[in-house]
């Protein structure tokens, strides 16, 4: 048999890792294959080693992962009709509970933006939990003026 050139390595690589290794969602240990509660080498995916990763690579992939989540956002005309910043702080929520979350979790807060009441819709946009009320008032901010200071 022919050796095979490095195309066709990267090529079969992919192959056993998608089809070998399967898809987990989460964080992994991969020496117990449990939740991340870590004595191997962190992974996720198709059993990427995240430490490995250069901030190159993350940056790519979290540019495709935003840009997925926006695919979904692009219908609503009220989205739309946000200047970029307003934009970035609703794909925030989204990419973080997921654009069913932003849609069904906030009706109040969409609601005030379709009708361009910022201070309504800034007022809206809250959570419960503790540690993430510092991360929802900036992105209430950002909702209420426009700018990302």
């Amino acid at each position: 048999m022919a050796p095979m050139s490095g195309a066709s390595d990267l090529v079969a690589g992919r192959i056993i890792r998608f089809n070998e290794e399967g898809f987990a969602a989460d964080v992994y240990d991969d020496a117990t294959g449990k939740p991340i509660e870590c004595e191997g080498q962190p992974t996720v995916g198709y059993g990427c080693r995240v430490r490995q990763w250069s901030e190159r690579l993350a940056r790519a992939v979290l540019t495709f992962q935003l840009a997925e989540t926006e695919v979904e956002l692009l219908q609503y005309p009220w989205y739309v009709g946000c200047n970029d910043v307003r934009r970035s702080a609703l794909l925030e929520i989204a990419f973080n509970q997921g654009d069913t979350g932003l849609i069904k979790g906030y009706p109040h807060m969409i609601a005030a933006i379709g009708q361009e009441n910022w201070e309504q819709a800034a007022a809206q946009c809250t959570v419960r939990d503790d540690w993430l009320k510092v991360r929802y008032a900036r992105i209430a901010e950002v909702l209420r003026t426009g700018v990302d200071a």
